[in-house]
């Protein structure tokens, strides 16, 4: 008996002595860019979600009111909208046809709001990068692409909204993201910029990985 109060008692006390610091375990469920931004693979990863919204804006128009074919073929000559006077959901698509950009379109604003969810991801990416020592062609094709991406997305808001605000980091307040609008100028510049360097930094088409941006993209666009 005296030998159980004896181990109870070393127990205890050795309990009492040792750290909690693992009890203190990093969330892996809560992370910021402060947090996740550590290594290669953490960038690739950034870079792979800077491109996902072009799914949203290119893809299967029927389903998600993809703005690309609705603001783009229905501009052209290339589609004519057929009013049904006995169905009008497709009010959204009757206006976009008509050239009429309400500020309700669901078709206006998944244009508006996409492109600048490519920004804010790019942005990240832009802002972290060359703080943290990894592969330097790596880090440069990385670099690349999030440029080329800001500026694709610029180049689509300019063309169909004017002047709109210019983010060029990320966004830690209402202060930084109640921008005011940028002049046209300003942007197409932006463009220009962000086109250049990326062409300088990407490998030609032959050398990168099929879908992604290459050198000959920054350079068309």
């Amino acid at each position: 008996m005296k030998r159980y109060i004896l181990f109870s008692g070393l127990l205890m006390i050795g309990l009492s002595s040792c750290k909690k610091d693992f009890l203190n375990l990093p969330s892996e469920t809560n992370l910021t860019s402060a947090t996740f931004f550590k290594t290669q693979a953490d960038f690739e990863k950034a870079v792979n979600g800077a491109y996902a919204p072009l799914r949203t804006l290119y893809n299967n128009p029927a389903a998600n009111n993809s703005s690309a074919y609705f603001m783009g073929e229905m501009h052209s000559d290339n589609t004519r909208y057929v009013l049904n006077p006995n169905f009008r959901a497709t009010i959204d698509q009757e206006q976009i046809a008509d050239f009429i950009y309400d500020p309700a379109s669901v078709i206006a604003t998944n244009k508006y709001t996409t492109n600048y969810l490519i920004i804010a991801r790019a942005n990240q990416v832009l802002a972290l990068i060359d703080g943290v020592d990894f592969d330097a062609a790596v880090k440069s094709n990385l670099k690349g692409q999030a440029l080329f991406l800001r500026s694709l997305a610029y180049f689509e808001l300019v063309q169909f909204f004017g002047k709109v605000p210019l983010h060029l980091k990320p966004v830690s307040s209402y202060t930084d993201a109640a921008l005011p609008l940028s002049s046209v100028d300003s942007i197409y510049n932006q463009i220009i910029a962000d086109a250049s360097q990326a062409a300088s930094l990407l490998p030609n088409k032959s050398v990168q990985q099929p879908g992604r941006a290459t050198s000959g993209a920054a350079k068309t666009l």
